[in-house]
């Protein structure tokens, strides 16, 4: 009678003699799935590095915006033609307060802000639409400056 340890290890040899014989290839996706896993964490890791430098980048542009609005605004304002003059469509909305101040009211919806000039007296000046961060429509009765929204 034959022992079971004996039993086990002729049973391994037929397995391991049976796919040189049959032509079976060992099974790899144990060996393909950590391969995937090591690929995946490096994968990760790059993107954290990207992430972390474009987060970077932001902040330093988010600074750079703060130190443009913190300037006194420049000779041009909302009282004189020439700072509504100086208003074209597609100009941020830093670029708009850097020429006509900061507006006395802003009303925003969504992605679009209306950005509302008045006299000091409370008369209306004109109103800039921004949309996106980008102007979109101006318009300046005082003036007669009108640039419609496009569509």
């Amino acid at each position: 009678m034959p022992s079971p340890l004996r039993a086990l290890a002729i049973a391994i040899v037929s397995l391991g003699a049976s796919h040189i014989l049959f032509g079976q290839a060992p099974d790899t996706r144990l060996d393909d799935a950590v391969k995937e896993i090591a690929l995946l964490k490096r994968m990760m890791a790059d993107q954290d590095r990207r992430i972390g430098t474009l987060e970077g980048v932001v902040r330093s542009q988010q600074r750079a915006i703060l130190t443009m609005t913190a300037r006194p605004a420049s000779g041009t304002s909302s009282r004189t033609i020439e700072g509504w003059a100086a208003i074209k469509m597609g100009m941020s909305r830093v670029q708009v307060v850097e020429i006509l101040g900061e507006p006395k009211l802003t009303e925003v919806v969504i992605d679009r802000q209306t950005l509302l000039y008045k006299e000091a007296n409370g008369t209306p000046l004109g109103q800039v639409v921004i949309t996106d961060d980008r102007v979109s429509e101006v318009s300046c009765p005082k003036f007669q400056i009108y640039l419609p929204a496009q569509k």
